[in-house]
């Protein structure tokens, strides 16, 4: 999000994006693309802390991120799922665990 104005964003032209990965933007909020951390590739166990780092200098722009070699202590496994769309101006709403259906999530909205 650029500057708090959530209608525009940085992104990677490619999803699961590297390092590497050309930047585009400001662009329109809502692309799909996104950056992924995969600590598989490192060895990195659940719960490892990474350093993340995002530079704009004129008209260069870059993300780049390093393990820290520190762990959580424990790694807290109790994900948050939000729900985005045009239905909802592209910000993330929460949604809920599901009484009925043990491990589903709900989102109760208009569409």
């Amino acid at each position: 999000v650029v500057g708090e104005e959530d209608q525009q964003t940085i992104i990677p032209v490619v999803s699961n994006a590297t390092p590497d990965a050309r930047i585009v933007g400001p662009v329109q909020a809502g692309q799909p693309q996104c950056w992924m951390i995969d600590g598989r590739a490192d060895g990195s166990l659940p719960g490892t802390i990474y350093e993340v780092r995002f530079r704009w200098q004129d008209r260069s722009k870059s993300v780049s991120w390093k393990r820290l070699g520190r762990r959580l202590r424990h790694a807290p496994y109790d994900p948050t799922w939000a729900i985005v769309g045009s239905f909802n101006r592209w910000k993330p709403e929460e949604m809920h665990r599901s009484i009925a259906h043990p491990g589903a999530w709900e989102f109760i909205g208009q569409l």
